[in-house]
């Protein structure tokens, strides 16, 4: 769940010097794919933080189906 974190909290350079395979990866890249990732990475901690309101019963439970 955090490890979306060290994609915000450091650069792709300094993950890049760290070993970070991914970052390595992208730090060669040009910008739109750096903010692809970025992009890709928050939305996927935020798929992560929102599971237990989507797994939730109850909230499942107050949804009309068709």
């Amino acid at each position: 769940m955090f490890a979306p974190l060290r994609y915000f909290l450091n650069s792709l350079p300094d993950l890049a010097a760290t070993g970070e395979e991914i970052a390595g990866h992208f730090v060669v890249r040009p910008a739109w794919t750096q903010t692809a990732l970025l992009l890709h990475a928050g939305g996927g901690g935020l798929a992560l933080l929102l599971s237990p309101v989507q797994l939730s019963a109850r909230v499942r439970g107050g949804c009309p189906t068709s």
